[in-house]
C-alpha cells in the first residue's frame, strides 16, 4: 500500500527498510492501522495519515542508506 502513495519511494526501498526492522517493529506498525468496516471516514483518513508516516519513514531510510558524495 505504502508504494501506491504519491512521492513514495521505490518498491526495493521500502522492502529494504522493512527488512531491516526487527519483527516487533513491523508488527507495531501494522497495529497503528484501524480496521474500517463500510469504510468509516475517520479511519480510514487515520489510515492514510499512518501510511504517509509509514511512506515518510522510508524514504528517510533510503536517505540515511544513500552514501555521501
Amino acid at each position: 500500500m505504502i508504494s501506491k502513495i504519491d512521492g513514495s519511494p521505490q518498491r526495493r526501498q521500502i522492502v529494504a527498510w522493512l527488512e531491516q526492522l526487527a519483527d516487533d517493529e513491523v508488527m507495531e506498525r501494522v497495529r497503528r492501522l484501524g480496521v474500517a468496516f463500510n469504510y468509516e471516514a475517520d479511519i480510514v483518513l487515520r489510515n492514510v495519515e499512518i501510511l504517509n508516516g509509514l511512506r515518510d519513514e522510508a524514504l528517510a531510510f533510503g536517505r540515511e542508506a544513500q552514501p555521501a558524495v
